[in-house]
């Protein structure tokens, strides 16, 4: 008989694309709220079940890395850091 033992100590890393594309709503929820969303969905999903949840943001001048952690305060800093450079706009897109 085999028994089944449960994989521990994952690890989630999650890259976020901040091109222009970003900003365009087609209905009432944008590509960004479903983003956002997602990842708050997924990252405490994570963190409840033990595991480290990193982040990449791309399509800025200069790309941002948050290393794999355990907590809920590191994926609260990410939320916070998404929101911060969603809200900062085309200033810091790649041209």
């Amino acid at each position: 008989m085999k028994k089944y033992q449960e994989s521990r100590d994952n690890t989630l890393f999650f890259v976020f694309d901040f091109s222009p594309a970003i900003y365009f709503q087609s209905q009432k929820v944008g590509k960004f709220e479903n983003m956002l969303e997602a990842f708050a969905l997924l990252a405490f999903s994570a963190i409840k079940n033990g595991d480290r949840v990193g982040a990449i943001f791309s399509g800025l001048k200069e790309r941002k890395i948050f290393l794999p952690k355990k907590g809920k305060n590191h994926i609260l800093k990410i939320l916070t850091d998404i929101i911060e450079t969603y809200q900062k706009k085309e200033s810091y897109f790649i041209e």
